[in-house]
C-alpha cells in the first residue's frame, strides 16, 4: 500500500474518531496521515473542522503546514479533490460532524462558514432540498455574510440548469485570488470586490482567480478558478494598498480579503473597461430586453428609482417626500418618461409616488429564484434618470449604467436627495459628502482605516 493510500485510511478513521467524538484519537490519526501525505483528499475538510473545533478537540501538527493553515482560513474550503466529490459514504460522515459541532457554531464567526460547508456536502450527496434549507436559514441567521444568499442562487441555477460552463484553470504564472467574493456581503458587494480584484491583477499583471460567485453565471464572466492557496492580504494592508495606487512595488500570488468599499474614483482609468465587463449572459440578456422593451413601450424616457425602506428602516430617513419632489420637477421636463422603482416594500412606494403610475419588476417578469433581484439591478443600471437609495445595490447599478447622464442619491441622515457622480464618491455614504483623500477614512499612503457605514 502506498503512502497516499495508507493516508487516506487513517483519515477515514479520523473522521469516524471525530464522528464519535473522541478528539484525542482524531487528532493522532489526522496526524499521522499528514506525515505521511500532506495532500491527503480529506485533509482540507479536516483541517476545517479541526480549526472550528479548535480548543475542545485540541491542535494537530498540521498547524506546522503554512499552506493548510491558508486552505482552512478560506471563507469556504474549496474541494480540490474528486474523492470527497463523489464518497457519498465520506460525505455522510462529514455531515454528521458538521452536525455535532452546528450548535456551537451557530454563535460564532465561523458559523456561515461552517453552514455553508454542511449545504454543499448535502449538494453533493444529492440531498438539493436539505441544503436549500440550510442555505434559507443562513439568510435569516448571517444576512450580513452574503454565503446564504450564495449557495441559495447557485443551487436553484444548478437545478434549473443555467449554470455556466466550468471555466477553464489558470496555468503558471503570478495570480491574485479573491476567495471570499460570495461570503461578504450580498449581491452588490460581491460586485464590488470582483472589480477590485479585476482592477487589482490588471495593474500588478497577474491573473485573477475567482470562486464560484453568483455573478460568473449572470455575466459573461470566464475567470479561472481558485485552484491553489494563496498568501491572505486585507484590505488594509498597505503593502496591498500601494500596490493598488501604484505608489508601492507590485505584489502577486496573493489573496485579498475584506469588503473593498474604496471611493470609486480609484477606478476612474478603467472606467470603460470596467463596464465592458458585465455583459449577461444570452439567456439572461432576453430576460432583461424584454422587460425594458415592455417598460419603454410606455414612454421614452426611463427614470429608475430604488428606494431602500425594510431592512435598514430603523436607521434611515425617509426619502420618499424628497424623492417625489424631484420627480415633480424632473416629470415635465423630460420627453414622456416613465417611472421604474426597484424596493423592499414596494407597496409603500406605489402609494406614494402613485401619481407616476411605476411599474416594478412584478410587472415584467416572473422572478427566478435565488436571483430574484436581477430585473431590478439591471433597470436601475440601464435607466436615463437614476435615483439611487443608501447601500451599494443601487450604486453598483449606477456604476454600470452606461446611459444615464442624470444621478441622484438619497442621504440616509436627512432623507434629501442630491445629484452624485457613481465614479467620484463612496459607496454607501451619504449624497454629496465629498472626503478628501488624507481624511479619517484613509492614511495619505492611501490605506484605509475605517470601512464606510452599509456593508
Amino acid at each position: 500500500m502506498t503512502d497516499s493510500a495508507r493516508a487516506r485510511v487513517l483519515l477515514e478513521k479520523a473522521l469516524d474518531a471525530l464522528v464519535a467524538q473522541v478528539p484525542a484519537r482524531a487528532n493522532d490519526l489526522v496526524n499521522q496521515a499528514h506525515r505521511l501525505d500532506k495532500t491527503a483528499p480529506l485533509i482540507p475538510d479536516l483541517g476545517a473542522l479541526l480549526t472550528f473545533a479548535n480548543g475542545e478537540y485540541g491542535r494537530t501538527d498540521l498547524y506546522t503546514d503554512r499552506a493548510i493553515r491558508r486552505h482552512w482560513a478560506m471563507p469556504s474550503p474549496p474541494i480540490f479533490s474528486d474523492d470527497i466529490n463523489s464518497d457519498r459514504e465520506i460525505a455522510a460522515k462529514l455531515i454528521r460532524f458538521y452536525r455535532a459541532i452546528r450548535a456551537a457554531a451557530e454563535g460564532s464567526r465561523r458559523g456561515p462558514r461552517l453552514l455553508t460547508r454542511l449545504g454543499q456536502l448535502n449538494e453533493r450527496i444529492g440531498n438539493e432540498k436539505r441544503a436549500l434549507e440550510i442555505y434559507e436559514e443562513m439568510r435569516a441567521n448571517f444576512p450580513g455574510s452574503g454565503s446564504g444568499d450564495t449557495g441559495r442562487a447557485l443551487a436553484y441555477l444548478k437545478s434549473h440548469g443555467r449554470l455556466a460552463p466550468s471555466p477553464e484553470l489558470a496555468g503558471n504564472g503570478p495570480a491574485v485570488s479573491k476567495a471570499d467574493i460570495g461570503s461578504l456581503g450580498r449581491f452588490a458587494n460581491q460586485i464590488l470586490q470582483y472589480i477590485y480584484l479585476r482592477t487589482y491583477a490588471r495593474r500588478v499583471g497577474a491573473t485573477p482567480l475567482a470562486p464560484n460567485w453568483i455573478g460568473r453565471h449572470l455575466f459573461d464572466l470566464d475567470d479561472a478558478p481558485i485552484d491553489r492557496i494563496l498568501k491572505p492580504m486585507g484590505e488594509t494592508d498597505r503593502q496591498l494598498t500601494g500596490a493598488f495606487a501604484g505608489t508601492g512595488r507590485p505584489i502577486a500570488d496573493i489573496d485579498i480579503r475584506g469588503f473593498m468599499q474604496i471611493p470609486t474614483a480609484d477606478y476612474a482609468q478603467e472606467r470603460d473597461w470596467l463596464q465592458s465587463l458585465f455583459v449577461l449572459r444570452p439567456y439572461w440578456r432576453r430576460i432583461v430586453d424584454d422587460a425594458e422593451a415592455a417598460i419603454r413601450a410606455d414612454g421614452r424616457t426611463l427614470i429608475a428609482v430604488h428606494v431602500r425602506l425594510g431592512d435598514m428602516s430603523a436607521r434611515l430617513a425617509d426619502p420618499l417626500p424628497a424623492i417625489a419632489r424631484l420627480l415633480e420637477d424632473l416629470w415635465p421636463k423630460l420627453d414622456r418618461p416613465v417611472l421604474y422603482a426597484a424596493s423592499d416594500d414596494p407597496a409603500r412606494v406605489m402609494a406614494a409616488l402613485t401619481a407616476y403610475r411605476p411599474k416594478t419588476d412584478r410587472d415584467l417578469w416572473e422572478p427566478f429564484p435565488g436571483v430574484e433581484y436581477l430585473v431590478d439591478h439591471q433597470m436601475l443600471a440601464r435607466a436615463d434618470v437614476l435615483i439611487v437609495a443608501p447601500g451599494t445595490f443601487s450604486f453598483t447599478a449606477a456604476m454600470l449604467n452606461q446611459r444615464a447622464n442624470s444621478f441622484y442619491r438619497a442621504d440616509p441622515e436627512t432623507g434629501t436627495v442630491g445629484s452624485f457622480d457613481p465614479w467620484d464618491d463612496l459607496p454607501g455614504a451619504p449624497a454629496n459628502r465629498r472626503i478628501a483623500p488624507d481624511q479619517d477614512y484613509r492614511r495619505k499612503d492611501g490605506s484605509i482605516v475605517v470601512k464606510d457605514m452599509e456593508p
